[in-house]
């Protein structure tokens, strides 16, 4: 790959990202739509599989989970209420033959199905005519229907009697509403007004209730709109009066509760004020430039844009303006987007409103906003506008913002210069740049305070802030290299150089919280880390400011890393910087570059062609290579890491420390050193095929030597004890026994809760086994169902070392599995003793817990061995699953059980018999 340079530079090293190629990742059970694409939590399809419930709930694309109490698939309804549960709700419970009929999980009378049966009740029914209980007594002459709706008194309306008992009599009783009373039709609130009964039974009948004040019966005298005078004696006259709403009043003007004709020379609300001298017209009546659209935040890092957009205001006239009524419109693809301001929004002489699609600052990243507008999005990358106008179309200010010219880039609220605040001004992209000041960790803008200068801060040493971005002198992110307030090199081409790039994890929600990259001090003395400028592939869009704060001279040769999540890495001693959401490496095409100001220091572009599919691992630039600038774009100098830095989530790298020398390989053999670095030694490394072992033995890529007491491929396994050694002359000369291998499950963990679940998988072979590039994956079939669902499938990534294991559990499990554990799975990890497991790799059944399409009930046991709240564990001599999902399924032939929450045995495994 070569090294590009993209962006004018007439703009202040402004660089950024592209939210259609990289959006925020969604969380599932937080209310909130992280990555802004209209779907929330359990609506989103990136959220299937993942938790989406207060307690752990399972996301799905279709609802399987019909006895949960909880809308998986986020349509609206939930178990048995949903479609998708028909199979599951659709039978009917008989309540007493130990059956569960209508497989909703509960048998007989635990079913609520059964709560009234008289097998479960042992009482009398009271509505069927039958002696149920036999105690000699039929439905309402039985005791038992005592409290019985069809044995409860009725309510006689008209008789002033509380005949049901219930304190409450006729008309006043809610059973006799629409019932003839003793003397009128009994009413929830009167609205017969003129027949001279109490209907709702208040004490008020008539006109003497208020329910009936709006009764034509009940009107006094009614003002007359057109003729002057107050003719109902409300005191209200004609246009003052609400009744004259809408009506012509005197001198043929309409009336108006509040005055919105602002040009019809007519008091229209009687408030003795006509048009532009009346308050209420304030804002038709405005001229263009009392407002100034003075900051634009289009698209914010911390939030997603559907929350976080905001814009401001300033009023620059002498007097408040209140900003009701007025328009707010935006470009869309079809026309324009607009939102009319419908609360009253009071701007004081001078002061600033900041108008957001979100008053919490919960969801807007920690904004005060003034007003809430709906309807409204800023593109990111194509060209907008905003403006705001009067209901008549007067425009009061506008600022288009073309991407070409104006500073578009993530999380940097765009910024009118504080010299230039007018609507004359703000036209020009040259008054607009990148704001320089934080209103949370990862975004930049001043919402509702005062704006700086696009000009930054020169004078370095004179206690002055100078650009009124808040920051003073050395603290000034422009004054980094400033001879006072550093002694190091300002960076230059080449002198710092990317060493190592963490591009796919593989962990995380979301993943990129665990992605970095490495910076290398390549001169002879230090140079200075506080003022860089970072960014991706693209420099208009996703970057962000290194600001320590303080001078952070990097030594000569030696590396920083800068990383999305510091919290992460809390033990870790070298110069560390975060830089958050703002930037998020795509693994198959992407770049890391350096900047300082305008000035290019380095980039690593790569694509798919580079090993970033291997998750997990860091790519590293080999240590023998030129540690040069114009060298580290070749992908042949580039390798992946082999050192485990992070045991917890196996993460691979050397973050802070030196490569490994991607090219060196293994010489000598037999000496128990790993020579060349890649953490394979002696026989273990490919390099040695052929030659002498440190113990005397020949080196083999698989063991075929097997009379000669080595482990010749170095897995472990020695001789017949080798798979690979099947049907090949053992120790004596017999052959070793044959018989094929496959990946198999080695222990399933069914513990107390509905969290401690694992599933181990076993490596049997001599050679490590790549998950992602066989296609593996792990099936869960529910209560006997013969087909699953994508949600309840893991498709693994990693690879598993020969003669190791792979363990799956849930992110809630207890931390003895989670130490464990080097995979997450909810969905899968939610099995009970009588579901089916299974794995499989490249299409094909490897092995099978349990009978796929079979409901045994509660589990399959014999012999004490069980899948019901058990842990198990493959025995020994076993090199292969079952592979039949279909047939009949015994425990106790393969597996040895463990009582309940045992979990010593996880995360290895013994094949042989000793």
């Amino acid at each position: 790959m070569r090294k590009w340079f993209i962006f004018s530079l007439s703009v202040f090293l402004l660089l950024g990202c592209d939210p259609e190629s990289k959006t925020k990742a969604e969380i599932c059970n937080d209310g909130i739509d992280n990555d802004g694409d209209g779907h929330v939590d359990c609506a989103d399809p990136g959220c299937y599989g993942q938790a989406g419930g207060p307690t752990g709930q399972l996301c799905q694309s279709t609802e399987s989970r019909c006895d949960d109490a909880f809308d998986n698939d986020a349509d609206g309804d939930t178990d048995c209420d949903d479609s998708d549960c028909a199979a599951s709700c659709g039978g009917v419970e008989d309540c007493d033959d130990g059956a569960d009929n209508d497989g909703d999980g509960d048998v007989d009378c635990d079913d609520a199905d059964c709560d009234e049966d008289p097998a479960c009740t042992g009482g009398e029914i009271c509505d069927n005519g039958i002696d149920d209980d036999e105690d000699g007594d039929i439905d309402c002459d039985d005791e038992d229907c005592a409290a019985a709706v069809n044995c409860n008194p009725v309510e006689d309306c008209d008789d002033g009697i509380d005949n049901d008992g219930d304190t409450l009599a006729d008309c006043a009783d809610p059973d006799c509403l629409g019932q003839q009373g003793a003397g009128g039709l009994c009413q929830a609130t009167e609205a017969a007004c003129d027949d001279g009964f109490d209907n709702d039974a208040d004490g008020d009948t008539d006109c003497a209730d208020d329910d009936c004040a709006g009764a034509v019966n009940c009107q006094g005298p009614v003002e007359d709109c057109d003729v002057a005078g107050d003719e109902d004696g409300d005191g209200l006259a004609d246009c003052l009066d609400p009744e004259c709403n809408n009506q012509t009043g005197p001198g043929g003007g309409t009336c108006q509760t509040v005055e919105t004709s602002c040009a019809d020379s007519y008091d229209n609300d009687g408030d003795g004020l006509t048009d532009c001298a009346d308050s209420d017209c304030t804002a038709e009546c405005l001229t263009a430039g009392a407002l100034v659209i003075t900051e634009i935040m289009k698209d914010p890092n911390v939030v997603a844009d559907n929350a976080g957009e905001w814009f401001e205001v300033q009023n620059t006239s002498a007097g408040a303006i209140n900003l009701q009524g007025l328009v707010i419109y935006s470009t869309a693809s079809g026309g324009d987007e607009t939102h009319v301001i419908a609360s009253s929004v009071s701007v004081p002489a001078g002061g600033r409103a900041v108008l957001g699609l979100s008053a919490d600052p919960g969801l807007n990243g920690g904004v005060t906003v003034h007003y809430v507008y709906t309807g409204i999005a800023f593109n990111n990358t194509t060209d907008d506008r905003v403006g705001l106008r009067t209901a008549g179309g007067t425009v009061i200010d506008e600022v288009s913002f073309p991407v070409a010219t104006f500073p578009g880039f993530a999380g940097w609220a765009m910024q009118l210069d504080a010299g230039n605040l007018t609507a004359v001004a703000n036209d020009s992209a040259a008054n607009w740049c990148a704001s320089r000041v934080k209103y949370n960790a990862f975004d930049t803008g001043t919402p509702g305070a005062a704006n700086h200068l696009c000009a930054v801060e020169t004078a370095c040493a004179d206690s002055v802030d100078n650009d009124g971005d808040g920051a003073v002198d050395c603290a000034d992110f422009a004054c980094a290299n400033a001879a006072t307030c550093s002694a190091a090199a300002a960076p230059v081409a080449g002198s710092l150089i990317v060493t190592e790039i963490m591009a796919n994890p593989g962990v995380g929600t979301p993943n990129y919280q665990h992605e970095w990259f490495e910076v290398l001090n390549t001169t002879a003395g230090p140079v200075e880390l506080n003022g860089l400028t970072i960014c991706d592939d693209t420099p208009t869009r996703y970057c962000f400011r290194v600001h320590f704060g303080v001078s952070t001279p990097l030594a000569a040769d030696a590396r920083a890393i800068f990383v999305s999540d510091d919290s992460l890495w809390t033990g870790h001693t070298g110069i560390l910087f975060e830089y958050g959401p703002a930037i998020q490496l795509a693994t198959a095409a992407d770049a890391v570059q350096i900047f300082h100001g305008s000035t290019l220091i380095d980039a690593v572009a790569y694509d798919n062609t580079w090993p970033f599919a291997t998750a997990g691992a860091a790519v590293q630039y080999s240590s023998s290579a030129a540690q040069t600038a114009a060298a580290n774009n070749l992908l042949a100098d580039w390798c992946l890491a082999l050192a485990e830095y992070d045991t917890v989530n196996h993460l691979y790298g050397t973050p802070g420390a030196a490569n490994r020398d991607c090219h060196l390989a293994e010489t000598v053999c037999n000496d128990n050193t790993d020579n060349d670095g890649d953490g394979l030694i002696d026989c273990a490394d490919p390099n040695c095929v052929g030659q002498t072992g440190s113990s005397g033995e020949t080196c083999q890529a698989t063991e075929s030597t097997c009379d000669d007491g080595f482990d010749n491929d170095r897995d472990g396994l020695t001789d017949c004890a080798d798979p690979n050694c099947a049907g090949l002359p053992g120790p004596g000369g017999a052959n070793c026994p044959s018989g094929s291998m496959t990946l198999f499950f080695s222990e399933y963990i069914e513990g107390s809760g509905t969290t401690n679940k694992a599933l181990e998988i076993y490596n049997p072979f001599g050679t490590a086994y790549d998950l992602a590039a066989n296609t593996c994956q792990v099936k869960l079939y529910v209560n006997g169902s013969p087909t699953t669902t994508g949600a309840n499938t893991a498709t693994l990534t990693g690879t598993i070392a020969p003669g190791d294991v792979f363990v799956l559990c849930r992110a809630d499990a207890t931390g003895a599995i989670l130490t464990a554990c080097d995979f997450q799975h909810t969905a899968v990890n939610n099995f009970n003793g009588d579901d089916a497991i299974e794995l499989v790799c490249n299409g094909v059944t490897l092995d099978v817990i349990g009978q796929i399409g079979f409901d045994p009930g509660t589990e399959w046991a014999n012999g004490g061995v069980s899948t019901l709240n058990q842990t198990l564990v493959r025995k020994c001599g076993i090199t292969s699953g079952d592979t039949n999902g279909g047939d009949s399924f015994d425990p106790s032939i393969q597996w040895n059980s463990f009582a309940q929450d045992t979990f010593t045995g996880l995360g290895s495994h013994t094949v042989s018999c000793k």
